[in-house]
């Protein structure tokens, strides 16, 4: 039998070559489309809510504003684990969830959890929201930075030596490169 498939290879050599560039051809556009990442994003699917309420101690923090929220999310589906933490006049919870569970979909759980957690928090002791939800591919590193900065970089700017509101001075900026 492997001498019929020798013989006839031999014989007929021009299809045996075309069928060896369609099969070079079509492994390499497959290899092209393959949809595994070289880096595959490992990162939990996390959903952080952020709450301010400037002259509080961490325990007040922990008892009027981090327990509604971790209590409003205890009962979310596909939820893994919650972590929180109280500082002063500031609490974060960030609620990880299982990997299977869409970002979108756990974001739209825990939206309305929070109502649940805003009516159990005093008025006046803050008013907790989501943090912000990045995916990659959403925005780029441009985009991404210019957030940043206009978010948190300029209210912190002015405890830099050497800054003012206004901006930066010109040997104090420094530019990130992503290669």
């Amino acid at each position: 039998m492997l001498n019929n498939i020798v013989d006839l290879s031999l014989r007929y050599k021009v299809l045996v070559l075309v069928a060896f560039l369609l099969v070079i051809f079509f492994g390499v556009r497959s290899w092209q489309h393959i949809p595994i990442d070289g880096l595959p994003d490992v990162t939990p699917v996390q959903v952080s809510i952020q709450t301010e309420a400037s002259g509080l101690a961490s325990e007040e923090v922990e008892k009027l504003l981090t327990m509604p929220v971790e209590t409003a999310m205890a009962g979310l589906p596909g939820v893994e684990h919650i972590r929180s933490m109280s500082m002063f006049g500031f609490s974060q919870v960030t609620v990880y969830f299982k990997d299977n569970v869409d970002i979108y979909f756990a974001r739209r759980l825990v939206s309305e959890k929070l109502v649940e957690a805003k009516a159990q928090i005093p008025d006046g002791y803050g008013f907790p929201e989501n943090g912000w939800a990045v995916k990659e591919g959403a925005a780029s590193t441009h985009q991404l930075r210019g957030l940043f900065t206009s978010q948190v970089g300029k209210p912190r700017r002015s405890f830099l030596m050497g800054t003012s509101m206004g901006g930066l001075v010109a040997q104090n900026l420094a530019e990130t490169h992503a290669n």
